[in-house]
């Protein structure tokens, strides 16, 4: 399953069935159906991904403290970053404001 993110304002954004639904609780926001995010609410959820990406970044790096403390190997982490994977949402919510355009998304 895919997520598609559409705005007047930009192309369209797709994100894998994880990252969609992960995104989405973050915004607070029902991920087995199409939504809208409007512009008044954006600056918020703007914030709400990066406080997740910080909270993730707090969370391996108290992961690699542990394994250190406890004389293991480091944990396995995430390929990409979470950081990294809402850069292009972070950029598609400026583009939405600038153009005072809500971002759809659907299932």
């Amino acid at each position: 399953m895919l997520y598609r993110f559409k705005s007047q304002a930009t192309g369209d954004l797709v994100m894998l069935e994880a990252d969609g639904k992960h995104l989405l609780e973050i915004w607070g926001k029902d991920p087995s159906g199409p939504g809208v995010l409007l512009c008044a609410d954006m600056d918020a959820a703007a914030a709400a991904l990066v406080k997740s990406a910080e909270d993730e970044e707090r969370a391996i790096q108290a992961a690699k403290d542990d394994a250190k403390a406890a004389g293991e190997p480091p944990p396995d982490l995430p390929p990409v970053a979470w950081r990294a994977r809402i850069q292009p949402m972070l950029q598609t919510l400026k583009y939405c404001q600038a153009e005072d355009a809500p971002l759809r998304w659907e299932v």
